[in-house]
């Protein structure tokens, strides 16, 4: 068939299928949907510039039962380890926390 035929009616149900196909794909998500932040490098980001809804999302448990957490075991000598590398010089409880619940 040349391109200036009209389809056959096989030919038609796969041009609806196409066309249709081709709607869905175009708008594949049919509410826009919020950016999600992310920053991968630092804890400091989840746990104090992620929204809550994220935050509660990702860690399983509210920021304020977080924190409630995070009261509980900060004094727990585990977090005042002498710590080797530099790089771990910044640990902090509240990271110790949210390894710990994250993972």
């Amino acid at each position: 068939m040349s391109s200036l035929e009209t389809p056959e009616p096989d030919n038609d149900r796969l041009m609806q299928f196409l066309e249709a196909y081709w709607m869905i794909s175009k708008s594949r998500y049919l509410n826009k949907r919020d950016p999600v932040p992310r920053d991968p490098d630092t804890l400091d980001f989840w746990l104090n510039q992620l929204d809550e809804r994220r935050f509660t999302q990702d860690f399983r448990v509210t920021r304020f039962q977080f924190t409630q957490i995070v009261d509980l075991i900060k004094d727990n000598p585990v977090f005042f380890l002498q710590l080797e590398r530099s790089s771990d010089a910044n640990f902090v409880p509240a990271h110790g926390c949210a390894i710990s619940i994250w993972v």
